[in-house]
């Protein structure tokens, strides 16, 4: 098997062949089970139709018109406990490939130039955003769309939130983000980064200047727990995810790492750190395997990648280069080391 780099995508897409042979396999239901279950109330049923009769432009109009993030979305919105557990197909065999379906559309989109959005009349007032990460961005394309002149603030010097700067880009290529992003821009949203509202700029300052100021400002950063005050090399799981994802995965890695958690970002941090080279990464999770709180796909990828996975023990202690867990349900101890703890 050949060595996964951090740089390139982790699951591959579908060929215009097989995207038509994975739509033709939906059901077509009246009421559409799949759509009702879009948080993001995209029409997965309609679409997935449009792919079918081969109306890749009709497919890309309708994911584009609820969801300014379509191609994210298809690389890291958990389908599995969405619209993907809704789809009839499932009482059969298994559900359709939605999310592979939503990115061959949207990387047809990008390869064929396709222009779904259109600038906006900017004939209602301005209204300004602050902070530039998914929230913002898709407030900034409904606010379009609504006649708004729009301008984001963004601390950052890149707009993106975590998109940029957490998720690994095996799993979310800055390419595909920075597209998006430029379609947005394209529509005349106008995005200022390194703005610092309550440094460079005030709040007082936008409600002057703005018919309406909207906050869409994220959780960038990771809390400490009182359990790790005792350990050596410890590491927050979301700081590892951001320095990594800022040198494009050029860091040094330790000859073994513990992981303490079973969620995506555990799941992410995991498989970072096997990609890049680290021969010992295992993953301690109070949830048992039924109840684990990581998308299917993650956990999945991150078992293929040769990453142990332990179920069920809750860490109790963690003192130097060692976790000690008990099990959840039953008496059991579990003491582990490793050079690095996350």
């Amino acid at each position: 098997m050949p060595q996964q780099n951090y740089l390139d995508e982790l699951t591959p897409g579908f060929t215009p062949l097989l995207a038509i042979k994975e739509a033709s396999r939906c059901l077509l239901c009246h009421d559409a089970p799949c759509s009702q279950a879009c948080p993001a109330q995209t029409d997965p049923g309609k679409f997935i139709r449009s792919i079918y009769f081969r109306n890749f432009k009709g497919a890309a109009e309708t994911i584009r018109e609820n969801n300014a993030l379509g191609a994210v979305c298809a690389r890291v919105c958990p389908t599995e406990k969405l619209c993907q557990r809704g789809c009839t197909r499932s009482g059969i065999d298994k559900p359709i490939d939605i999310a592979r379906l939503q990115r061959f559309i949207t990387d047809f989109e990008q390869q064929t130039a396709m222009q779904i959005y259109q600038p906006g009349s900017k004939t209602r007032g301005k209204v300004a955003i602050i902070g530039a990460g998914p929230a913002g961005l898709q407030a900034s394309v409904t606010l379009t769309h609504l006649g708004y002149d729009v301008t984001i603030y963004e601390k950052q010097p890149q707009p993106g939130g975590w998109l940029r700067h957490g998720i690994p880009a095996f799993r979310l290529p800055q390419s595909v983000l920075d597209q998006e992003i430029a379609r947005i821009v394209e529509m005349g949203v106008n995005i200022k980064c390194n703005y610092a509202v309550g440094g460079s700029l005030s709040l007082a300052q936008l409600k002057a200047e703005y018919r309406a100021v909207l906050m869409t400002v994220g959780m960038s950063c990771g809390s400490d727990l009182p359990l790790f005050e005792q350990a050596s090399h410890v590491e927050i799981a979301v700081d590892f995810l951001q320095r990594a994802r800022q040198a494009d995965g050029d860091i040094s890695v330790p000859r073994s790492a513990l992981i303490i958690g079973g969620g995506d970002v555990a799941m992410d941090v995991a498989s970072t750190l096997k990609i890049l080279g680290c021969p010992s990464v295992t993953c301690v999770a109070r949830e048992e395997l039924a109840e684990f709180p990581a998308s299917e796909k993650e956990f999945t990828s991150t078992q293929a990648l040769g990453v142990s996975i332990i179920d069920g023990f809750t860490p109790v202690a963690v003192s130097g280069n060692k976790g000690t867990f008990h099990h959840v349900r039953h008496s059991g101890e579990l003491t582990l080391e490793a050079e690095n703890i996350i």
